[in-house]
């Protein structure tokens, strides 16, 4: 049949339809492969299966949506297409009279390389994204080795930082939340993140001043894990190993693998990980007291660090709007350490001795969720619900030791502390978005977290004041009942979000076997707003308000002390009260041909701060610590970073941050007034050797700041690596050196009525480090890549 009289046809049966109400049509979205952001402007162009007649064709919007009107039933396929990106086909399409319209759910695209008169171009995305309310942080383009925990790997960005034993700031505080996947982690902040190498994520997201629609205890933000996933139908898979030698760090090692089996409906994922560290701190220790001074040496022996972690997650599609996610998690983390103390008395003709403290914890956490994601006709309007169980028993054992010296048999008998506890928390959220046109939406929810946690401590010591023999027993009950509601929309070019929080929180601490308790509620109200204006398509201004609480954690309310040594102790207060924090952020990002510069300002101020002190006992000696309530303190200051790219083997990105901290109150019977500057800095470089082999430095700088009873140094280091794919760019064999110079010291004082203490620490130095990764079928050939099953 002659191409005119087929488009008579169509033209004539496609008024036919019209005229009798009936519309035939196919709509879906375009996804990045990798990152799963929508992509605008892709083709999508309808053919008809039999002959491959072009029927419609037309782009994906901003949300990377699309609707493809046909000329009426028939069998038809889909053909996704976009410069930088592999085609995206979908068959058998099928319209009918009892199904004239057909939604094909999210369809992902990979980028692809394309060669233009000898030069390879890549579509690549920016190490630094800038969302609304978000930076999307590219963990490949950071630069960082591979193999070393992601806390460590965050240190390159300007608002994270953490110290050597891996325990990681957002913006000054350690309170902060950690997301896998969008979904709460079990564990909390600093633990979640080292339970993770560079090597296992595809992303991160750093939230820094998060909306009402989350936990109001975020104090400093949430950080959102986006992990590797196997790509394709059929099975995909991860292997990780990594080694490293250094000056302080004895044989550490890491190995996970993820296998992932995909269909149709579902698609089934699973992860080991184990990662063993030992340790050789070196942390020496200085405590100067009216009558006496001790030295300390913290770790003096190699002490094992264990991580170990299995999931298990599945995914199962209803049908094309509704799917359910059941996942399981075993998390095992053991820490042990070795601390010998020389303790020497000022008095005249005073002999010193030494005294010895060797521990483990043990902790293994047991956590399943069910995620039920309910997906509505109009793009956008969705029902999720997400209900997370877990279990968390604790093992802690310390033995006491005193010697004459370190030769000879101990003083005193041994003695010991155990503490077991029991941690249990179960969480149910339901969020609810309804779009109401083009650019409005309203968000609403629920969110109930039950927490209870039961600890015994049997102790048997020769440490002052305490009975030769005790059993301690006491619960932490809390209940935080909360609701949320958001609004999104345009009003004079200016995208704007508004919303409220309101969480109901009640604590109630019992100790066992006595009347003794401690009750607590409270309702607090949780506002947000954010803001952002966008200049011709380069430049954006945002602002941003939210107010949060930080609620004191379950070891700092245990009512019990713990023993450094005979003269050294610290315990938890009971009496805490939740601070209150407002936080405010305006940004300023201009983006050029080959620089994208950022200048970002915040301010935050709380109330009722928690804070660590300590104070001498001049009655005992005892050097007494312990978490207390301080009026308030503000944290203000400047991040800027540039991202350079002047050719297209080189990027560069430097950031810092300038800030001013404040503290002021009472801490026990002294008056505290701590006004400091500080500043930090951060350089990477990522140079491309030849077509493959990627070279990287990443130097860092932490001014001298001041802490609530003293003062931490300024430190610096370096680190390289290099990395270049492997077995057909199926693998990837990377190399690392870190701290070149061997000048990552961390060195703090503390000082009080009668007492000065100083600790200096050096982390693991002059590391040199090995990582191979390898995928197999994380991606099939073009023609198949992206085909359903039947």
């Amino acid at each position: 049949m002659p191409k005119h009289h087929q488009f008579a046809i169509i033209i004539l049966w496609s008024n036919i339809t019209v005229f009798f109400g009936q519309e035939y049509g196919v709509e879906g979205k375009v996804s990045h492969e990798g990152t799963t952001e929508p992509i605008a402007y892709a083709t999508a162009a309808l053919y008809t299966q039999i002959d491959s007649a072009l029927v419609n064709g037309v782009i994906s919007d901003d949300t990377g949506h699309f609707h493809i009107k046909a000329s009426g039933p028939g069998l038809y396929y889909i053909k996704i297409s976009m410069l930088g990106f592999g085609e995206h086909v979908v068959p058998d399409i099928i319209l009918d009279d009892s199904k004239p319209h057909m939604d094909i759910g999210t369809l992902y695209v990979q980028p692809q390389s394309i060669a233009l008169e000898g030069v390879e171009v890549v579509s690549e995305r920016a190490a630094v994204e800038y969302k609304v309310d978000r930076k999307v942080i590219d963990v490949a383009k950071l630069g960082v080795a591979s193999n070393v925990q992601l806390s460590e790997a965050l240190r390159i960005l300007p608002s994270v930082d953490a110290d050597a034993q891996g325990n990681v700031s957002l913006r000054g505080s350690q309170n902060f939340q950690v997301l896998i996947d969008g979904k709460p982690s079990p564990l909390n902040g600093s633990e979640a993140l080292q339970q993770y190498t560079a090597a296992e994520i595809e992303r991160v997201e750093l939230i820094t001043n998060p909306s009402a629609k989350y936990r109001a205890g975020n104090t400093s933000g949430i950080i959102n894990l986006i992990l590797k996933k196997g790509e394709g139908l059929g099975l995909s898979g991860l292997v990780n190993y990594g080694f490293n030698r250094g000056i302080g760090e004895y044989q550490p090692y890491n190995l996970n693998t993820t296998l992932s089996y995909k269909r149709k409906k579902y698609s089934l994922t699973s992860t080991i990980s184990f990662r063993d560290q030992r340790y050789v701190f070196n942390m020496i220790g200085f405590l100067s007291r009216a009558s006496q001074v001790d030295m300390q040496n913290l770790f003096r022996n190699p002490v094992p660090w264990t991580r170990s972690r299995i999931s298990l997650d599945l995914d199962y599609s209803l049908n094309e709007r509704h799917t359910i996610t059941l996942a399981g998690r075993y998390i095992q983390r053991d820490n042990q350490f070795d601390i010998q103390t020389r303790h020497i008395f000022l008095e005249p003709n005073s002999v010193p001795f030494f005294s010895q403290v060797k521990g483990i914890t043990k902790r293994h956490t047991y956590a399943l969720s069910l995620y039920d994601l309910l997906k509505f006709d109009d793009e956008g309007h969705e029902l999720k619900s997400l209900l997370t169980y877990f279990d968390q028993p604790i093992e802690e054992r310390q033995f006491f030791k005193e010697y004459e010296s370190l030769q000879q048999e101990n003083l005193s008998a041994d003695s010991f502390q155990d503490v077991l506890s029991d941690h249990h928390q179960i969480n149910l959220t339901v969020d609810y978005s309804k779009p109401i046109h083009e650019n409005a939406k309203w968000e609403t929810g629920i969110d109930i977290l039950g927490i209870s946690r039961t600890s015994t401590r049997e102790t048997e010591t020769f440490l002052p004041e305490p009975s030769p023999f005790a059993l301690d027993r006491f619960t932490v009950k809390t209940g935080t009942y909360a609701g949320y509601g958001t609004f999104m929309d345009q009003l004079f070019n200016l995208d704007f979000q508004a919303g409220l929080r309101v969480e109901y929180y009640t604590r109630l601490i019992e100790q066992l076997g006595s009347d003794m308790s401690y009750a607590f509620k409270r309702v607090n109200l949780f506002p947000s707003f954010h803001l952002s204006k966008k200049i011709r398509d380069k430049r954006e201004i945002k602002l941003s308000y939210s107010r949060r609480i930080r609620r004191p954690s379950m070891f700092r309310l245990q009512p019990y002390l713990n023993w450094s040594n005979n003269f050294i102790s610290y315990g938890g207060n009971p009496n805490l009260i939740p601070a209150l924090i407002s936080s405010f952020e305006l940004s300023h990002m201009h983006r050029l041909k080959k620089v994208t510069a950022v200048l970002e300002g915040f301010y935050r101020t709380t109330a009722n701060e928690i804070t660590h002190g300590q104070r001498l006992n001049t009655e005992t000696g005892i050097l007494e610590g312990g978490p207390v309530n301080i009026d308030n303190s503000k944290f203000y200051g400047v991040e800027t970073s540039l991202d350079i790219k002047p050719t297209p083997w080189l990027q560069t990105i430097a950031s810092g941050t300038y800030f001013r901290n404040t503290i002021t109150g009472a801490l026990f019977d002294q008056e505290i007034d701590q006004r400091f500057y500080a500043w930090r800095a951060r350089l990477n470089n990522r140079l491309n050797l030849g077509k493959e082999v990627q070279f990287n430095l990443n130097a860092f700088y932490n001014s001298k700041i001041k802490t609530v009873q003293g003062e931490q140094a300024s430190n610096y280091w370096l680190n390289i690596s290099l990395s270049t794919p492997i077995l057909r760019k199926k693998g990837t064999f990377s190399m690392s050196y870190r701290d070149v110079f061997g000048t990552g010291r961390y060195y703090e004082t503390r000082r009080g009525v009668d007492f000065t203490d100083e600790g200096r620490l050096r982390q693991p130095r002059q590391v040199l480090g090995f990582n191979l990764s390898y995928r197999f079928n994380s991606y099939k050939k073009k023609e198949k890549q992206f085909e359903f099953e039947d």
